[in-house]
């Protein structure tokens, strides 16, 4: 199958699934365009807001302290990191705005995401190998 845009990849060392009771993928990144590891949109307001364009550096910035609180060995529940994220981001590029709202808008935003276009084929594929 090889490796989504997301840089996430499925590996089957059998030649089919039999045997297998079920496979887990990574939703954002793997199988849904948008997700935690993009920049939310309400930056874009947020930036408006204080004046200008959005920053350059703002994407990799935001990348950052999520990534790293996905890779961190405790659990943080997904509302704290992007709380932790938003504040970092906030006080690094001196914006402002209502921290709860703001993570509302990013999590609507993430209902509204879609899947790649080739992961419907690729799972009717999969659900075949298992059958």
């Amino acid at each position: 199958m090889g490796t989504a845009s997301g840089g996430s990849r499925v590996v089957v060392a059998r030649p089919n699934l039999r045997g297998f009771r079920g496979l887990t993928f990574d939703g954002f990144g793997a199988l849904l365009e948008g997700g935690p590891h993009r920049l939310p949109s309400v930056f874009e307001r947020l930036f408006r807001e204080r004046g200008g364009p959005v920053d350059p550096m703002a994407a990799e910035a935001w990348r950052q302290p999520v990534q790293k609180q996905f890779a961190a060995k405790s659990f943080v529940a997904f509302r704290d990191l992007h709380r932790n994220a938003f504040r970092e981001m906030f006080t690094q590029f001196g914006l402002s705005g209502d921290l709860d709202a703001c993570i509302d808008e990013a999590f609507d935003e993430y209902l509204r995401v879609r899947a790649y276009p080739e992961v419907a084929s690729v799972l009717q594929q999969l659900e075949k190998e298992v059958a």
